[in-house]
């Protein structure tokens, strides 16, 4: 009796566990793949904007997975991490990769091109659809990153009150990234009355400040995008503090300072015009729905938004930012990115 009570019991448990496989097995599954690391203040936007769309959709599974290659651009990590993430992939079968940032398309997503079984849905490139083959996969859509050129153009007039020629200086780290955001900025063909100088893009701590002196001489504006892989100096592979980097310029640049991403301005800088990363999440999550529920691969698009953060401590040579128009605070203060002056 007791052993027939067993087999039941038994019986039980595997056809619950069959079931609940199976189950599992058919609950669609999106797989996150960030380039960097969750403490990167890029990567944690771009997650809000993604969570903003999925945490509505209680019917798919998401899992999320950091490949941290910011802070280990060695080549030996790199090579370790694409297979582990690889793994992932494999054991967690996805229905849909978001893969964020260049390095998860170089180095993982482009190997999924045309698979039958996963799309794959790109956000915050830099680079180009070409470069990974995305334009001939019959899988794969996305939103590219592009730095909001537009955006910027409109808030130097603003702040300049004039329509004689504007110069801008373009310095940063000389990042893979950073070069391919070079290339759009230099490219970009609406500067309009604004004239882009050629861009500094320097390795070490020194040879930034020299390139910050240099660029105060040639430019009315320092335009800054990116300066995670500054090395304290070229003997070593220890990077300079970003708030160190950030704190110094304000304090030695004699032009104002304009950062293209949020954490620029987050890091001390008193504007910045900035790539909306939320936007880059949730556009991307938006086509990871639309895929799994209605089965359409939408069209790839591109930077829409941008993001405005403000420092009201600021003064700029020959006028305050106290010039732009209050839909510029608005909005900072919307998206709490405006840094009021301390109370004295």
């Amino acid at each position: 009796m007791i052993s027939l009570r067993l087999f039941f019991i038994g019986l039980f448990v595997a056809g619950s566990a069959f079931f609940l496989v199976k189950e599992n097995m058919s609950t669609p599954r999106i797989l996150v793949l960030q380039s960097y690391g969750s403490d990167y203040s890029w990567t944690r936007d771009v997650d809000i904007g993604i969570k903003r769309i999925l945490e509505k959709e209680n019917t798919i599974s998401v899992r999320w997975h950091y490949m941290d290659t910011k802070n280990h651009p060695e080549k030996h990590y790199i090579k370790k991490i694409a297979i582990i993430s690889k793994r992932v992939i494999d054991q967690f079968k996805p229905n849909v990769i978001i893969a964020v940032d260049d390095d998860a398309q170089e180095y993982v997503a482009k190997y999924y091109n045309n698979d039958p079984k996963i799309k794959i849905v790109f956000s915050g490139v830099n680079g180009t659809r070409e470069q990974y083959a995305f334009d001939k996969a019959n899988n794969v859509t996305g939103i590219l990153e592009r730095l909001p050129a537009e955006g910027l153009v409109d808030t130097l007039r603003l702040l300049s009150g004039t329509e004689r020629i504007i110069k801008i200086i373009h310095i940063s780290d000389d990042s893979e990234t950073v070069k391919l955001d070079d290339v759009f900025l230099h490219d970009y063909n609406g500067w309009k009355n604004v004239q882009i100088q050629p861009s500094l893009l320097v390795r070490t701590f020194n040879d930034w400040k020299d390139a910050i002196k240099k660029g105060c001489e040639v430019a009315d504006y320092i335009i800054i995008s990116n300066y995670r892989k500054i090395y304290k100096n070229k003997d070593t592979e220890e990077k300079a503090s970003t708030s160190e980097i950030i704190n110094w310029t304000m304090e030695n640049s004699t032009k104002p300072v304009v950062g293209l991403n949020t954490f620029v301005y987050e890091d001390g800088a008193h504007l910045a015009i900035a790539t909306s990363p939320y936007e880059q999440g949730e556009v991307a999550a938006e086509f990871a729905v639309e895929i799994i529920k209605n089965k359409v691969l939408p069209p790839y698009t591109q930077t829409k938004q941008f993001v405005v953060g403000i420092d009201e401590r600021s003064i700029i040579p020959g006028g305050r930012f106290a010039n732009l128009p209050k839909t510029y605070l608005a909005y900072a203060l919307y998206s709490r990115t405006f840094r009021p002056k301390p109370k004295s």
